[in-house]
Formats: C-alpha cells, sequence, structure tokens
C-alpha cells in the first residue's frame, strides 16, 4: 500500500512506514539464524567458517550502505516533487551502480580471501569451508545489492508493506530451501548449500 509520506500526521508517516522495516528485518534475521542452525547440523567448524566468513561479507557492505544512502535521499527528494522520470532514473542508476559496484568488489575480495580469512583463524578445515561458503555468496552480491536497492526503493516511494512483504518472502523461500540445498536433495552442497 503506497503512502504519501508528504501528507497527513508525520509521526503517523514515521510509524506506518518504521512498523514494516522492523518486521522486514526481523524476518531477514530470523533466516539468519535458521541458516546458522542448519549450519550447525554439519560441524562447529562450519559455524566457525560462516561465523569467519560472515565478518569479511558484512564489510563489503559498506559499500552498498554509502551508495544506498545516498541514493536514498534522490530517489525521495525526486518522488517527493512528483518528478516520476527522475525518481526512475535514480532507481535504475543505482540499480545499475550498486551490482557493478558488487561485481568489483567480488572480483577484488575473492582472490584476497585465503588471506583475510588467515586473519581470523589458522584452522585449514574452517579455512577451507569458509572459502566454499563464501564464493558462492560473493558470487550472489550483486543480486543481494539490487535486493537491497529494490527495498529502499520501495520504501521512498511510500511502499514499505511491499519492501516488508519481499523481505519476507526472500527470507521464507531461505528457510524452506536451506536444509534441501545443505544436507540431501541438490546434489550435496554441505556448507556451500
Amino acid at each position: 500500500m503506497k503512502r504519501d509520506l508528504t501528507q497527513g500526521n508525520v509521526i503517523n508517516n514515521l510509524v506506518a512506514t518504521a512498523i514494516p522495516m522492523m518486521l522486514g528485518f526481523m524476518a531477514q534475521t530470523l533466516y539468519e539464524l535458521v541458516d546458522m542452525a542448519w549450519v550447525g547440523q554439519l560441524s562447529s567448524s562450519a559455524v566457525a567458517a560462516v561465523t569467519v566468513f560472515s565478518v569479511i561479507y558484512y564489510l563489503s557492505f559498506v559499500l552498498n550502505n554509502v551508495v544506498g544512502n545516498s541514493s536514498l535521499s534522490l530517489i525521495s527528494q525526486s518522488f517527493g516533487a512528483k518528478d516520476l522520470e527522475r525518481t526512475e532514473r535514480v532507481i535504475e542508476q543505482t540499480l545499475v551502480f550498486k551490482a557493478l559496484l558488487a561485481v568489483i568488489a567480488s572480483m577484488l575480495i575473492m582472490p584476497l580471501m585465503p588471506r583475510l580469512m588467515g586473519l581470523f583463524t589458522d584452522d585449514a578445515e574452517v579455512i577451507a569451508e569458509a572459502l566454499a561458503y563464501g564464493r558462492i555468496r560473493m558470487l550472489m552480491l550483486p543480486i543481494m545489492f539490487s535486493s537491497f536497492t529494490v527495498a529502499t526503493a520501495l520504501r521512498c516511494v511510500g511502499d514499505a508493506h511491499r519492501a516488508m512483504q519481499i523481505m519476507f518472502v526472500s527470507a521464507g523461500l531461505n528457510i524452506l530451501l536451506d536444509p534441501l540445498f545443505i544436507f540431501e536433495t541438490v546434489p550435496f552442497l554441505g556448507i556451500s548449500g
């Protein structure tokens, strides 16, 4: 449900935007917890591998946030001014730029991952599992950055509910598909799944 954030009570608009955002992020957090629960059934070294890689992975989100916060202002301003053509252009350019940035970040980080993992552990098994898991996550980075852009754009145009629904669906799919990829149905991928 789109909401004109330039009209009405500011507090009501903040609450109407904040609640779906909080619920969506709670769903994302739940799927991270469920991921870790599934991985925990593999081995303690698998949990360590995911944890070690996650430190590096979340550092790449700095790039997403820098560009995302800049685009947030531009999208909101152009939409608030009712300049839909500019709004679409900013969203499109942000999607392309962030996807390209994610590809570049992945290309730079992937060759460095063994050394970066070595900063956190000297356990060869943990490093090997972190690399297996990390390569797939880094290959998916452009999709992750793009999904953040779509969710941000929806919130900027007053459609926080749709952004929340997308987060619920993606979290739900992840929760359902995790055991299939991690354990048996899809060719055994283990931690990479």
